[in-house]
This record gives C-alpha cells, structure tokens and sequence, in this order.
C-alpha cells in the first residue's frame, strides 16, 4: 500500500469531533449546550510545497506528519483558542502550537446559507488564494471543508488599531505614511487581479512582527473587472456611488483608503454619526472644513484626491494609477518600499465526511476536481459493513485521483 493510500485509509478510520464555538472557552461547554453545537466531519490537511523561507501550515492539519487529530484538534486542544476577531462570515480565533500561532476563521455553513451569502463566502476564499505571496495582504494556508463548516488557516497579526491605541501612534505621519503605502500597494495588487476589496477601514489593517501592514478580511470582496451594484462595507466608509446604489468599481477601494488616511492622522473618523447622517455627508462631498484639525496640509491634499466625488476622478483611477499616489508631496521624501510579490503554493485538501467518501478539493484555483468525481464520491455511503476490499479498491482509487491532481499542483 502507498503512502497516499495509507492516510486516506487511516484518516477514514479517525473521529474528529470538534464544537464550533465563538468563544474562549469551548473546552468547558456543558452537555445541553455542546448538543446545539455544530460539530466538524473528519478532515485531513495535505499541503503543497510552499517555497522556500515562506511559512507552513499548522503541524494539526498535516495528516501526512502522522499526528493524532484527535488529541492535536479535540475538545482539549481547542482550550488553547481565543478569539482574535470577526469578520463578516465567522470568527477568528486562535491556535497555538509547538511555539507557533495560526488564525482560524471558522465559517458556519448552515448561516451562510439562513443569509443566502455562499457565494460570498465562496469569493473571499477565492480572493485569499489569488492574492497570496503579496506581503502586503495576510497570509492564507489553506482552508478545510467539514460537512458544517469552512475553516480558513492564516497568519496571526496584531490588530492596527489596538497597536496604535497602545503606542500612541495616532496623528504619527511617519508611522502613518508606511502603513497607508502598504495598503495602497495590496489594493493596487487586488485591482490587478479584478478583484475589489470593498471594506477598507481601519479594522481590516493587521500589523506583523516587522511593521508591515496587511489589509485582511475579503468577506465584501468581489471579483470583477467591471460594475459591481451590491451593497456592501461599513457606512462610514462607503464611497458615494455606494450610498447611491448607482454600481461602483474599484474606486470604492481608494475612498476608503482616503478615509483611513484621514483617521489615522487625526484620530477620528472622516464621517460620524448616525447612519443616515453619515450617509448624507457622503453623498455632499469632502469639506474643506473637514480637515481644519489636520496638522499636515500634503495629507489633506491626498485625502481629497483620493476621495474626489466622481470615482474616476480619485489619483489611483486616473492615469498612471498607483503612481499618482507616490508622486503626492505627502510621499515627496518617502523610500517607497520595492515589494516583491512570492509565488505561493496552497494546500490541498481531503476532506471525510463521516457519511461519504472523501472527496478531494483543491485550493488551487487552476485544479479544480471535475464535477462528476466530486458528486460521485458525495453520493457514495461509507458503510462501517462494507467489506475490507471494497473499502481497499475505493480508496486506491481516490489516491490514484490525488496522484493525478497533485502532479497538476
């Protein structure tokens, strides 16, 4: 028997039951309350080689390092979790293990769907994966699908606005200055790749041991070259054409980045208040007004190009794009950082459900499992009476088929 053969067969045999919980204290969930919980199918993370010097996913999730899943992610080992945040689709807790730190998002399928947001979470999963290597947008391992949920395994970052709070960077145009060029370069990034982030704020600005600011949460990004008309993103941060339902394209990406501009120099939001009222600034414009208190003129000058009211008509939209942003006297003495974008290999996936066979799913937007494999293995019932040499033959042929697709990889 192969090695490959080996895990798929092993891992059929394994029991992972794991409770999704939003809290710090999953571990000590009592018996009527554990019962409402959704609970994980059994799962194994097979990952692609990453190059060299770039990170690797959580030992837990390595089936082929032949560690116990049930004692590396069961209820006790779940203890160890704490929650880093929320995005639109899930929480984000932490995992900690062998001195390292990984963050999990754990995406409920049963609310996507009361909320009718799949597709959406599909999209942010998408968007991780065709942006990773950027060092300017947090690093993406893998995800892991369960019969309940999605688990989507990242980098541990600090959260900017915590980071800010505590060292008093606020209103610092040095500090300042590094972070909004970090940002503008992920958007630019993204753009590229005809995907829109929608939801740039503060909040989705995570630090790095170094520094570095990586723009994270892709749970309002979409993929698309043209007009996009959902409504989506926080208020105070919405671009005008948002507030009007009138469709919107990546410009909405660099009025938001204006707004953060403008908060992390003065402290405070570009627009306040309630919704509505928030809402009706927006749609009046920038005020001169607006930046009385803003110490530094270069940066209400970029402020306002950046949040012009017609979206063509914002520095990163009109000709030379990213370039109109260096070119500012905000960035007239500022090294521009030369980032190198690396070239990422993600994680593959099998997935077992307890009441189907494995089915094989790929990260890899390019190796996709063609569609009669994947509703055939659904539909097949793994049946504890099924004889040896059954369960042998079905499982040479799922490894045959990773084989394949991992030589696509």
């Amino acid at each position: 028997m192969g090695f490959l053969e080996t895990v798929i067969l092993s891992a059929l045999h394994a029991s992972l039951l794991c409770p999704v919980c939003s809290s710090a204290t999953i571990a000590l969930l009592d018996h009527e309350e554990e019962k409402r919980r959704q609970r994980w199918a059994d799962f194994v993370f097979v990952p692609a080689n990453l190059d060299a010097g770039s990170a690797s996913p959580p030992q837990s999730l390595e089936a082929c390092r032949g560690l116990d899943l049930q004692s590396e992610l069961g209820p006790a080992a779940m203890a160890s979790k704490r929650e880093l945040g929320s995005g639109a689709f899930g929480d984000v807790t932490l995992h900690e293990e062998d001195g390292k730190s990984y963050a999990l998002k754990t995406i409920s399928h049963q609310l996507l769907k009361h909320r009718q947001l799949e597709a959406a979470a599909q999209v942010e999963r998408e968007a991780l994966e065709i942006c990773q290597g950027h060092p300017c947008i947090v690093r993406f391992y893998g995800h892991v699908e369960s019969v309940a949920n999605t688990v989507l395994v990242m980098e541990v970052l600090q959260d900017l606005v915590g980071v800010y709070t505590s060292a008093s960077l606020w209103g610092n145009p040095a500090v300042v200055r590094e972070h909004v060029a970090c940002v503008a370069e992920a958007l630019s990034y993204m753009h590229s790749k005809q995907i829109m982030h929608r939801d740039v704020k503060p909040k989705n600005m995570l630090l790095d041991a170094r520094g570095c600011c990586k723009l994270c949460d892709f749970g309002s990004a979409k993929l698309c070259s043209g007009r996009a008309y959902s409504f989506v993103g926080t208020a105070e941060y919405m671009a005008p054409e948002m507030v009007r339902k009138t469709g919107h394209t990546a410009a909405v990406d660099w009025w938001g980045l204006g707004c953060v501009l403008f908060e992390l120099l003065s402290g405070q939001g570009l627009f306040s208040g309630r919704r509505d009222e928030v809402f009706s600034s927006i749609d009046r414009g920038v005020s001169e007004t607006a930046f009385a208190d803003l110490a530094f003129e270069s940066a209400s000058e970029l402020v306002q190009g950046l949040c012009a009211q017609m979206p063509h008509l914002r520095l990163p939209m009109m000709n030379g794009g990213i370039d109109n942003i260096k070119t500012q006297s905000w960035y007239a003495d500022f090294l521009w950082p030369n980032f190198v974008v690396e070239k990422v290999q993600l994680g593959m996936l099998i997935c077992l459900h307890q009441t189907a066979l494995p089915t094989l799913l790929v990260t890899s937007r390019e190796s996709r499992i063609p569609p009669q494999a994947s509703s055939s293995s659904s539909q097949a019932s793994c049946n504890a009476s099924a004889s040896s040499a059954g369960s042998a033959g079905r499982t040479k042929a799922q490894a045959k088929f990773l084989e394949r697709v991992l030589k696509k990889a």
